[in-house]
């Protein structure tokens, strides 16, 4: 025995006769199946294998045999008039076989089992017909649940109707934020369905969720139709879906703009006036954030640059943690007088503080005033004189003797002036007893 096991020719023949016996095993098996088929697509109805009390059922499964139930198949309904609309279809069924192990696992993994209520010539009203099946082979045995049904067949009606949006999670959106008014595309749909469901809707609604939306929020609402009670009814739409967006509006405060003023205007030009368009602009972003905040400051304008009448445009700096302004920009208008000269003659230097006892000789100066020389607008020059201006001289706790003490001046500030000098030469004196 142990040199036919090493023989080689002997276990080659071995091999030979198992392969061929698996074969003709296989084979029967196809043909046999292949005998009991019929054509995937030939409708066939719903059979029912009931076991009669008190005797075996043919039906039951035999050793080479099983049994499974394939659920959720859909139920479709087939009129042959596409101006019927069909009511009281379940929307799924459960398909149960019996039969060859081989068909059975098919049937389950490929699930391409159609079930259908075959109403075509009927007319409309109710009916109570037995459903059908197609795509499953002929050596298995099939019950369909349910294996009847009632249903009911109306003519198919169109309208249009208006669409609005409604939201979803409102109470979730991010906190301090609001939803403005939504914008749809389109604003109408066709409804189509039968003429008493038509007849029962109330309202179309295309539906937006806002959860955690803190930015405008855009996407592709499905439409929905609803009766006066709520109940979302079961009709077509076209389009199903519309695209609604819808503006999402943060905190905002309405905030003065400041104008950040830098630099002196060039010699011989005043400014008459500036002003900023817009003047104030609003701020959005967390509302502690707004809450701290009293005034857009800046932007910044040079006014060493103004040299004629102008008008710039100037950014807005963004505070820190707002998200955004309603104005990233502001026009600022400058109007500008070419100044001219104006001299006031003659006015007095008074004196302050003098001690007691001591007398006071304007040297230079000799006649204790001044000429001033007023610069400014036109306009502001016929208005200004010598009683806008004080010459002043504080002599307090100065000693005896001739020295020199700078002269204050005190005047309007929308102009400029200048003296013939900053100092006036004085003698202070013991008064003679």
């Amino acid at each position: 025995m142990d040199k036919l096991m090493n023989n080689n020719w002997f276990m080659r023949i071995i091999a030979l006769l198992l392969a061929l016996m698996i074969y003709l095993s296989v084979n029967t098996d196809t043909t046999r199946n292949s005998n009991n088929a019929v054509k995937n697509d030939e409708p066939q109805k719903n059979e029912l294998f009931h076991k009669p009390p008190g005797t075996d059922s043919k039906n039951d499964p035999s050793p080479n045999e099983t049994s499974a139930t394939i659920e959720n198949v859909d139920l479709k309904a087939e009129t042959g008039n596409a101006n019927y609309v069909v009511s009281g279809l379940p929307e799924t069924v459960s398909v149960n076989i019996t039969g060859p192990n081989s068909q059975v696992t098919i049937a389950k993994q490929r699930r391409n089992v159609e079930v259908f209520a075959d109403l075509t010539g009927l007319e409309p009203g109710e009916h109570k017909v037995d459903l059908k099946y197609r795509n499953l082979d002929s050596s298995l045995k099939v019950t369909l649940d349910p294996g009847t049904v009632k249903v009911k067949i109306d003519e198919k009606t169109t309208k249009e109707f208006p669409i609005e949006a409604s939201f979803i999670n409102e109470e979730q959106i991010a906190e301090g934020y609001k939803p403005g008014d939504p914008v749809l595309n389109p604003k109408t749909v066709r409804v189509t369905g039968s003429k008493a469901i038509i007849n029962q809707i109330s309202y179309v609604r295309a539906r937006v969720n806002l959860q955690d939306a803190d930015a405008d929020v855009k996407q592709q609402a499905q439409v929905i139709v609803y009766d006066k009670n709520g109940n979302i009814l079961p009709v077509e739409t076209s389009p199903r879906n519309v695209e609604v967006t819808v503006p999402i509006k943060s905190p905002s405060r309405t905030l003065s703009v400041k104008l950040n003023q830098t630099g002196q205007p060039p010699d011989g030009v005043t400014i008459r006036s500036i002003s900023i368009s817009p003047s104030e602009v609003t701020a959005y972003g967390p509302q502690d954030i707004l809450d701290g905040l009293k005034e857009i400051s800046g932007p910044d304008l040079d006014l060493s640059k103004i040299t004629e009448d102008s008008v710039v445009e100037l950014g807005l700096p963004l505070p820190e943690g707002v998200r955004e302004l309603s104005q990233q920009k502001v026009q600022v208008k400058i109007d500008i007088d070419k100044d001219g000269e104006k001299v006031l003659k003659g006015i007095p230097i008074e004196t302050a503080g003098l001690d007691e006892g001591k007398s006071i000789e304007y040297l230079d100066p000799s006649v204790q005033a001044f000429d001033i020389t007023v610069t400014g607008s036109e306009d502001r020059l016929k208005k200004v004189s010598s009683n806008d201006f004080q010459l002043l001289v504080n002599a307090a706790g100065l000693e005896d003797g001739e020295q020199k003490i700078k002269v204050e001046v005190k005047g309007p500030n929308d102009v400029k002036w200048s003296l013939p000098q900053e100092e006036a030469t004085i003698r202070i004196s013991a008064l003679q007893s």
